[in-house]
């Protein structure tokens, strides 16, 4: 990582509002004020977390065709469901964008940036907190956002489930393909036998 954080930070963000819609950064800065709401709650990097959630949605603004033809420029490996849904391409160029143009090479944040679409079964502290808080964004008014990030402040894995049983239960009712690994958190945090040591307090 080059530069200072608030001149990578700055940088960013002059980039975001030149070209993403005014909804979408809006988007973007509430995922940010979340994630670092939860965040506070663990023992975690808040500039880490502020740069993921900057660039998770890095690349909304390029076309369909702009993503297929930088996956396939810098030979991001897509599985047949990404190819079908374009909407997961995003996280894995922005995650590739991170590192080549702003030369991140922090694992935690561009697990993070990757992981916050479908989430994966073995996320980190960071990766489930980016995935919460671009879920529990306020700009979206879902009604269960609040109850969602109070949940988050003592159990991550909890939260979690719950990010993940909605989004899946949405999936469904529109009709569309769900990937295997939005599956895979589902069941890795459904099952009973499942219990998370980050977590500092088992409340429920």
């Amino acid at each position: 990582m080059t530069g200072t954080y608030r001149e990578l930070s700055g940088d960013i963000q002059d980039k975001l509002k030149a070209n993403l819609s005014a909804q979408r950064y809006k988007h973007i800065l509430g995922v940010e004020e979340t994630a670092l709401t939860i965040a506070s709650y663990y023992n975690l990097s808040p500039e880490k977390l502020s740069l993921a959630a900057l660039l998770h949605d890095f690349a909304k603004y390029y076309t369909v065709q702009e993503l297929m033809d930088y996956c396939h420029e810098e030979n991001i490996p897509l599985d047949p469901i990404e190819t079908d849904n374009h909407g997961l391409l995003h996280g894995k160029v922005a995650r590739s964008i991170a590192s080549k143009v702003y030369h991140i090479h922090d694992q935690d944040i561009l697990n993070a940036i990757t992981s916050h679409t479908t989430g994966r079964p073995d996320m980190s502290d960071y990766e489930k907190v980016l995935y919460v808080a671009d879920y529990c964004d306020p700009s979206r008014n879902l009604p269960s956002s609040a109850s969602i990030i109070e949940m988050a402040k003592t159990n991550l894995s909890k939260a979690v489930f719950q990010v993940v049983s909605e989004k899946l239960t949405y999936v469904i009712r529109c009709g569309k393909t769900i990937h295997p690994r939005s599956l895979e958190v589902y069941n890795r945090y459904l099952s009973p036998n499942f219990s998370d040591p980050t977590d500092p307090i088992d409340s429920y």
